[in-house]
């Protein structure tokens, strides 16, 4: 049985330390539910009295996040006994680039990160060794790695789902709210009203994707408790924001015909959301303070309320996009921090100010493709929307490329920063 398995293996250690690798512990988990318990105690029995004698290291790993987190948390039956927890990350775009047959190509190296993630083996042995060798062949290789139905890539995710046992409890439900995450609602509320169900009863689905890497939670910088979710995973967001949906169209079509069809749905739900989310990345990691106005602590997505009378340029109120749209409400990336005459917290447990006393240091939109100058007008208009806490903002526009008039606007102007793939990668 399990108990008396486990002793004998962890046995093995008892002369010096040895290393026990248990792997895919989440489908071991699924196949014994009191695997964690009794594991727990056959540590507390092979625990040598004095912490200098040999004992066994127990590796518990796999790709269920969620089954393997639940051991260690609160009430896990390995609560206080796992000296490290790690998830392995996949690799930075930076980094993920070199796989390319043309490593120089930033731009190229960015739209095959939409699509992949930074997975190594989503770029080896899962596309078989063949990945764009330029921008003219993506298209080439869109339509045979990834929507061919022969493809491996074509099923992977559909895999990934079922892998972890507790995503595959309930797998139409948790699929259906990363669907929905791909198609561009980022609200509880708004996957509340896709699913028909309250919202206190979607919280918890929300929670187990995040558990599991799939979704990102992204704190609002500006508004308190308005937290967005957007997909982690590049290839779970390509999959699911487009390669599911036009299933029916490749089986009738082909796949070329139906990516022909595909691309500005391309645009809109895959490599707008996926530069958005290296920008977040970038200005978290590698920017330098004063290319965003100074920084800041606080740095996430956000869709503020506009303040009374706020108007465009013709006078009339601005319109607000759907969630998730390239050009609408939603600001990409907005960068505050707490401004020097804020108030102290009402709350002494309270860190820092309410979000929407904070100094705003930046303001960004994500542009896939060229952007021009209307990209900036968005944002000087986001921007005098917020009022005086973000007078001073920086204004970012990231993009694939920026035309000859923006470049021109920016380059006499000390509020305005443009990030092109190469900066996003590997500058500041």
């Amino acid at each position: 049985d399990w108990p008396s398995a486990l002793t004998r293996l962890l046995a093995l250690g008892a002369d010096r330390p040895t290393p026990v690798v248990l792997d895919d512990a989440h489908h071991l988990l699924a196949a014994e539910p009191a695997l964690g318990e009794h594991l727990a105690a056959a540590l507390d029995q092979s625990a040598p009295p004095e912490e200098v004698l040999p004992r066994p290291r127990l590796i518990l790993c796999g790709s269920g996040l969620a089954t393997l987190r639940a051991l260690t948390a609160p009430g896990g039956p390995l609560r206080g006994r796992a000296r490290l927890r790690y998830a392995a990350e996949p690799a930075d775009p930076d980094e993920a680039r070199r796989w390319l047959p043309d490593p120089s190509d930033a731009t190229l190296a960015v739209r095959v990160h939409a699509l992949l993630g930074g997975v190594r083996g989503h770029h080896a042995d899962l596309v078989a060794g063949d990945l764009p060798a330029s921008r003219a062949d993506l298209d080439r290789w869109i339509v045979a790695r990834l929507l061919d139905p022969a493809a491996a890539l074509a099923h992977e995710v559909d895999g990934l789902l079922a892998d972890d046992p507790v995503l595959a409890a309930n797998l139409p439900l948790h699929r259906s709210v990363l669907s929905a995450v791909a198609r561009g609602a980022d609200r509880l509320a708004d996957l509340a009203a896709h699913l028909g169900k309250p919202t206190a009863n979607v919280a918890p689905i929300v929670g187990r994707l995040v558990e599991a890497g799939l979704l990102a939670r992204e704190d609002d910088p500006l508004r308190a408790q308005r937290p967005s979710y957007v997909m982690a995973d590049p290839l779970v967001r390509f999959h699911l924001a487009l390669h599911a949906p036009c299933r029916d169209a490749i089986r009738r079509h082909g796949p070329a015909m139906a990516w022909a069809h595909a691309r500005e749905v391309a645009e809109e739900r895959v490599h707008q959301p996926a530069l958005a989310a290296l920008a977040r990345r970038w200005a978290r990691r590698q920017a330098a303070p004063e290319t965003l106005g100074g920084g800041g602590a606080h740095i996430g997505r956000s869709r503020p309320a506009r303040a009374s009378g706020a108007s465009g340029e013709s006078g009339a109120p601005r319109a607000s996009a759907a969630p998730g749209a390239s050009g609408g409400s939603v600001l990409d990336l907005v960068v505050a921090r707490e401004a020097v005459d804020a108030p102290e917290p009402a709350d002494p447990d309270q860190d820092d100010v309410a979000p929407g006393q904070r100094e705003v240091a930046a303001l960004g939109r994500a542009v896939a493709g060229p952007a021009h100058a209307q990209a900036l007008r968005e944002l000087e208009g986001a921007r005098a929307d917020l009022g005086r806490r973000a007078q001073r903002a920086t204004l970012v526009v990231v993009a694939e490329e920026h035309d000859d008039d923006l470049r021109r606007e920016a380059a006499g102007r000390g509020d305005v920063a443009l990030v092109d793939p190469e900066r996003l990668l590997s500058g500041s």
